[in-house]
């Protein structure tokens, strides 16, 4: 059976240009102009993932998120918007968003980012057998909040590969979660020591050792944007 997408964008060249590209990778694709004819395709049939733009008129993005999440929690909701900002990617991402994408983006962007997604909703803890599958099992605990997997998962992940920046960058966020700065820096640490170049750590490392710490603009290195954190929700 074919993954069926939903795109709510008031742009109607971005909605052809998404039909388009996602419709030539076999999905079914539905789509409109608004939040509240979103909410109606979105309350009479079953989606895989929504692709929502933040900025549209009457329902805003993030008014349309809250909807959806009402209706059903587990959905997968990508972001798309101009006019992003750490403020409104923290807040997308609080309400559980599971990824944000800046205009304009290239088609191979989108399909990249939807099959990431898609992977991501199917995978289970028995397909954890390589590195790049327990990686991605602890990015879905990460976006679902469940952090005590998402870091058992993480630690697992290295048991395949040791030299990974990506995976001790995302172990210094959740420790930051949790309150644990001094711990969150020894991971962001090593995360340049395997590769100095890495900007996700070396953006965090540089934020948590302000003179005043701020978790705003936490750095989880994703493929497409910045993704902030919500440490109240943290597992303790």
């Amino acid at each position: 059976m074919n993954n069926s997408l939903l795109v709510i964008d008031d742009e109607k060249n971005i909605r052809i240009m998404l039909a388009k590209c996602l419709e030539s990778e076999g999905y079914k694709v539905d789509w409109t102009e608004d939040g509240i004819k979103g909410l109606e395709l979105f309350g009479a049939n079953k989606y895989d993932v929504v692709l929502l733009d933040m900025k549209m008129p009457g329902l805003s993005g993030i008014e349309v998120l809250k909807k959806l999440k009402e209706i059903d929690k587990d959905i997968s909701v990508i972001m798309m918007t101009a006019y992003g900002t750490i403020e409104s990617a923290v807040e997308a991402m609080k309400l559980g968003a599971v990824d944000y994408i800046k205009k304009p983006f290239a088609p191979d962007i989108i399909r990249s980012e939807v099959k990431i997604v898609l992977d991501r909703i199917n995978l289970n803890p028995a397909d954890t057998k390589d590195f790049l599958s327990s990686l991605q099992y602890a990015k879905k605990c990460m976006v679902s909040k469940d952090y005590i997997n998402g870091k058992k998962y993480l630690m697992k992940s290295l048991s395949f590969d040791t030299n990974s920046p990506e995976v001790y960058n995302l172990l210094g966020v959740l420790e930051e979660y949790n309150n644990e700065l001094h711990d969150a820096q020894k991971y962001y640490r090593m995360a340049l020591c395997i590769d100095y170049t890495y900007e996700p750590a070396n953006k965090n490392l540089q934020r948590t050792a302000q003179f005043i710490y701020t978790s705003e603009g936490i750095e989880l290195g994703y493929k497409n944007n910045p993704i902030t954190d919500d440490p109240d929700n943290a597992n303790k």
